[in-house]
């Protein structure tokens, strides 16, 4: 989905967005830094269970994940993080610029970024970040799952 179609599918959802172009590509924290404050950034992971895929959407301020646990709690076989060259396969995007909504996948939702009137995220293209109400995204995704 490109900039344009990304718009036109958060109008036609009344998502309350706005997408910010910048100068210089955003594909990590410290490069985000520089355009917003990042303890409202939310990074997307490609997440791998079988043959399922997941989108999971977690806070900047949470720390590392416990796969091994979220696992347990959703009564999954196994859950692991997509190589880079898997997620590109899947998406159409590189890692630091997965967007946050439209993929289509389950997603798994960290509930520190339902504390935030916005949020940052990926919009597909590094050169644009998309700043998003929390419940607007959770109503736009398919969420399947809540994780603190």
């Amino acid at each position: 989905m490109n900039i344009k179609e990304l718009e036109k599918f958060l109008h036609k959802s009344n998502a309350d967005f706005q997408i910010i172009e910048h100068e210089l590509p955003i594909t990590t924290l410290e490069d985000g830094k520089k355009y917003f404050d990042i303890t409202r950034a939310v990074p997307t992971l490609i997440l791998r269970s079988g043959t399922k895929i997941f989108s999971c959407m977690v806070s900047s301020m949470h720390g590392k994940i416990d796969f091994a646990s979220l696992k347990s709690e959703m009564k999954l076989p196994e859950l692991k993080l997509m190589n880079r060259e898997m997620v590109f396969k899947s998406t159409g995007c590189k890692v630091g610029a997965i967007p946050l909504v439209g993929l289509g996948f389950p997603c798994i939702v960290d509930k520190k970024i339902l504390q935030f009137d916005y949020i940052f995220g990926g919009s597909g293209d590094p050169l644009f970040t998309l700043k998003i109400s929390p419940k607007d995204l959770v109503m736009i995704n398919d969420v399947v799952y809540y994780f603190e």
